[in-house]
Order: C-alpha cells, then sequence, then structure tokens
C-alpha cells in the first residue's frame, strides 16, 4: 500500500522496471499519481529525484530503497512482477538507503546485526507521513521494529562494507 505523500519501498525488480521512470509507469499504470521517484546517493549524502516528465532518470539497484511520491493512496495488488533477488551492495561510510524486497519481514535489529559496521536503522511512517525513532545498535533497550516485504530504511555504517543477502530457493 502506497499512501498519499512520501513512500519508502523497495520492490522486488524484474524484467522492465530497470529505471525510476519504469517504476513510476508501474505505479501511474494503478492509478496517475506516482509524480517522484527519489534516491539516496550515499557518496554525497543527500537525494537525487526523478520527477515523472521531466529531468534525468536513474537505474534502480536490487537491495536499495527508493522513495516514490504519490498524490492518493495507492494499493498496489499485483505480485506478477515480484522476484527474491540476491544483494550485493557496496555501503558507505554515512546512511545508505537499502530495502527488503523478500516475503516476511526482517527486523531492525536483525538486519543491523547482518551488515558488518552498522550503528543504526532508520524508517519512514508513510501512513503518519513522519520518521520514526532509530534503532541504535547496542543500545540497552534500543528501539525495535519491523522491516516488512516492499519497505526501504536507511541503514548507518561507520566503515565501506558490503551487505549480501542470498534467499534460499
Amino acid at each position: 500500500m502506497l499512501y498519499e505523500g512520501w513512500n519508502m519501498i523497495s520492490p522486488g525488480f524484474i524484467d522492465d522496471i530497470e529505471n525510476a521512470s519504469d517504476l513510476a509507469e508501474f505505479i501511474n499504470g494503478y492509478t496517475d499519481s506516482c509524480t517522484i521517484v527519489s534516491m539516496w546517493d550515499a557518496v554525497q549524502q543527500k537525494y537525487v529525484s526523478y520527477v515523472v516528465g521531466f529531468g534525468s532518470d536513474f537505474p534502480l539497484v536490487n537491495g536499495s530503497g527508493y522513495f516514490v511520491y504519490v498524490t492518493e493512496d495507492v494499493d498496489i495488488y499485483d505480485f506478477d512482477w515480484f522476484a527474491e533477488p540476491e544483494i550485493h551492495i557496496t555501503l558507505l561510510p554515512g546512511y545508505n538507503l537499502l530495502g527488503w524486497p523478500f516475503v516476511g519481514y526482517i527486523s531492525a535489529s536483525e538486519l543491523a546485526d547482518n551488515i558488518t559496521h552498522a550503528l543504526k536503522v532508520g524508517t519512514y511512517d508513510a501512513e503518519l507521513q513522519m520518521w520514526l525513532p532509530e534503532y541504535f545498535d547496542g543500545m540497552p533497550v534500543p528501539y525495535d521494529f519491523d522491516v516488512l516485504m516492499g519497505e526501504g530504511v536507511f541503514v548507518y555504517v561507520t566503515e565501506v562494507t558490503i551487505w549480501t543477502v542470498e534467499m534460499d530457493t
């Protein structure tokens, strides 16, 4: 479910969903409400956006998270395009926008435990249109949350590391 406003997502990409414009077109197949697709540039620590019909397009990477802006709620129910990709992403010091494109969920603590040098994990609540408290690794009573299939999260790492996920088939 995409809620009116900003949504942090991570779809499993296959076939013809390769770029930001493809993702916007896919969402707009349900309702013409997707106006922006944004990625997080981990090198420069800033957002890069594709505005539908204007601006530069960019390729999508399995395992990365993206922000999409929709002008109304969109219920995406067609999972024919879904795939569980293998993920091998180099994470840079600072924030990295990742996603969980797998069936089921993973907790923020499990995600942090599976990423070397991960210090914290943060998420955005699209329904409430607000940032939630971050999970801090190693805190005595950390705020933990679940990352559901198709959701994105910011992960802060202190050193260059590679995040690898290979799902059992």
